[in-house]
């Protein structure tokens, strides 16, 4: 079922989010954590599905790693994260 791995997904990149918060992570090693997770589950979602996780990833990241409280902003560096999240994550699916 596609759509459960979906929710799966995202799930972890949400408990990624608030290990890297506990844990006080840098934003880079958490941007690094959440993208290695986003291309786990890509890899094994339908490619509709898998380049949209890129998408929520790069949304949970921008959300509340970069900013707070959800806040999205689409300034230079948000547009390279989000290209670099969608990207892995088509990757993973591709070369699967």
């Amino acid at each position: 079922m596609p759509a459960l791995r979906f929710a799966y997904a995202q799930g972890a990149i949400v408990a990624v989010l608030f290990a890297a918060a506990l844990l006080e992570l840098d934003p880079w090693p958490t941007l690094i954590t959440v993208g290695i997770v986003t291309m786990r589950y890509a890899s094994r979602l339908p490619e509709a599905y898998a380049v949209v996780l890129g998408l929520v990833a790069w949304a949970f990241y921008t959300g509340f790693v970069t900013n707070a409280y959800g806040l999205l902003t689409f300034d230079d560096a948000d547009l390279a994260r989000l290209a670099l999240l969608m990207g892995v994550s088509a990757a993973a699916h591709w070369t699967r």
